[in-house]
């Protein structure tokens, strides 16, 4: 069974903002859930696009490679979920 995938923008579309209770969406999504000053890199992993196809990362994927960072942190949302990384 394939797990549905949302983003942030998804998240902050609740107006009851109840998704950034769940464990690990506000340190994923920290501007949508206004926890900027308590998160720096999301535990949660996420989907990025690797040439012809999506993959599940995470943000120790993003600082493993010193020469890769600046292009990975440019894929959507990861500076934003990665953000000591980043």
């Amino acid at each position: 069974e394939t797990a549905e995938v949302n983003d942030c923008e998804w998240v902050d579309n609740d107006p009851e903002e109840r998704w950034c209770a769940i464990g690990g969406v506000a340190a994923h999504c920290p501007v949508t859930c206004g926890t900027c000053d308590s998160y720096l890199d999301s535990t949660l992993s996420f989907k990025v696009q690797l040439k012809n196809r999506r993959a599940w990362k995470d943000c120790d994927w993003v600082g493993e490679n010193e020469d890769k960072i600046r292009a990975r942190c440019a894929e959507r949302g990861v500076s934003e979920t990665c953000r000591s990384t980043c």
